[in-house]
């Protein structure tokens, strides 16, 4: 019989899913020790997550003649008769789920305990009907060389359901199990696919919004070989962006700073910093084109970075945490003033369980929930995203200056995340609280706010609805 690899795309350091590939992997490992289990790496890029260049790298390791492509937190007792599917010429790809049932916090711990997954485990959702390409699915190896994940699609969300389509549309119709409409629970049992928990990434943001426009065009194809062969081609020759360079840096904290039209501030900034003596270094991110505001920050003792993203704060926010190393960042305007001690207050109040934390910025009183000047850690930003935008995201690119910060604030204050540190001053001195002047780089900002508002509130309903979905 034709050899088999199971191809399980990952990277994350986030706990849970962390936890689920070591489940995944044993569990594959243990049932089936003739067959090999790779875990595949996308190499970490500036897109965020591309799950095609994953499985891809797998591919690369392996000569198996029957591929699994098994997500990195499901199992399904059903694979081993959709493998054999596949070896035996029934179909080019086969899918071994009929039903996904996603399991909770509590269930997926008592699954971790060394129970099998099994029903009544209770569940976050309705028990849902399989959905094509996602999960698990067996193919034979040519066929995934002619038909391969699309790696356009960043994050997630779209691209297993192109993928099914175009194996439809090139491949044939897939094997899948059948179960007598009157079959009784032990029957329909080897074709669950249980789902363990992990903290879900709302449909949210540019990218998934880019992948939503890409699964359009694979519907668009459906069914017509040669427009469908082209959206693969294209897909082959795509190449994703070269990595940035990552500056070397021995300290704790990187305190990003988007900058423009100001270079009166980087001196009074850089020497408040520095007689703050934190164990941090400075990033002032510019425009390439603001000449006098880069000269002015490089003369105070920051790093400068050129943002090849836009000029707002939230793509100069997410530019600054793609060029540093650092395990926790700060982010703040150029009108701050900090107080001795700031950071060492801020991380005492982290500890290992908080992951946002709101600093003093001696104007507000609503900081316990709002983070205007947050510390944030990396770790973090890489595995769930500061915004509602998923891992690899500080702010969502559609704001231009607003609620950056109240979105960043409600995201880590639902997920149990989000704390005050009241010693960790960091004044900030602005207009609304008549410590500055009003400047034209104030109003460019101000003149935003209510474009931003009704970006957020859109954003939080979408997101509410997804919860109590």
């Amino acid at each position: 019989m034709p050899s088999v690899a199971v191809l399980i795309p990952f990277n994350s350091d986030e706990p849970w899913r962390l936890r689920a590939l070591e489940y995944v992997r044993a569990w594959y490992e243990k049932r089936f020790p003739e067959w090999e289990v790779l875990v595949g790496s996308d190499g970490t890029h500036r897109a965020g997550w591309i799950k095609a260049l994953a499985v891809n790298d797998a591919v690369a390791r392996t000569d198996a003649e029957v591929l699994v492509v098994a997500d990195a937190d499901c199992v399904c007792d059903g694979v081993e008769q959709a493998v054999e599917a596949v070896q035996t010429g029934q179909a080019r790809w086969a899918v071994p789920h009929l039903s996904i049932r996603r399991l909770t916090q509590e269930s997926t711990e008592y699954v971790y305990e060394g129970n099998p997954p099994s029903v009544p485990l209770s569940t976050v959702c309705k028990v849902y009907s399989a959905v094509l390409g996602g999960g698990i699915t067996a193919i034979d190896r040519a066929t995934y060389n002619e038909v391969p994940l699309d790696p356009r699609f960043h994050m997630t969300h779209g691209e297993d359901v192109a993928w099914a389509t175009a194996l439809k549309t090139l491949a044939g119709k897939p094997y899948r199990p059948h179960v007598k409409s009157n079959a009784n629970r032990a029957e329909q049992a080897p074709y669950d696919l249980y789902h363990l928990y992990h903290p879900p990434i709302p449909p949210l943001g540019m990218k998934y919004e880019a992948n939503s426009n890409l699964a359009k065009k694979y519907q668009h194809a459906a069914r017509l070989a040669e427009q469908m062969r082209l959206l693969i081609e294209g897909a082959k020759e795509w190449e994703p962006e070269k990595p940035l360079k990552v500056y070397d840096s021995f300290a704790t904290c990187a305190v990003i700073v988007p900058v423009m039209n100001r270079p009166q501030n980087a001196d009074p900034f850089m020497r408040s910093f520095k007689d703050s003596g934190a164990d941090a270094f400075v990033y002032a991110v510019a425009d390439s084109s603001d000449y006098e505001t880069i000269q002015a920050w490089r003369n105070a003792g920051a790093r400068v970075l050129f943002c090849d993203r836009g000029t707002t704060f939230a793509c100069k926010s997410n530019f600054g945490y793609e060029s540093t190393g650092e395990s926790w960042l700060l982010f703040v305007g150029d009108d701050v003033r900090f107080s001795s001690g700031w950071l060492e207050a801020a991380l005492n109040v982290a500890g290992t369980e908080y992951h946002v934390v709101s600093t003093n910025d001696c104007a507000r009183e609503d900081l316990d929930k709002l983070a205007v000047h947050p510390l944030i850690r990396r770790r973090y930003i890489k595995d769930v995203g500061a915004s509602w935008d998923g891992p690899g995201t500080v702010s969502h690119e559609g704001y231009r200056h607003w609620f950056c910060d109240v979105e960043w604030s409600q995201a880590a204050i639902d997920r149990g995340v989000y704390v005050y540190a009241p010693d960790a001053v960091i004044e900030h001195l602005h207009p609304l609280w008549k410590k500055a002047e009003m400047d034209e780089v104030y109003k460019l900002g101000m003149s935003q706010r209510f474009k931003d508002n009704k970006t957020y509130d859109y954003r939080y309903r979408m997101v509410r609805r997804r919860i109590r979905g």
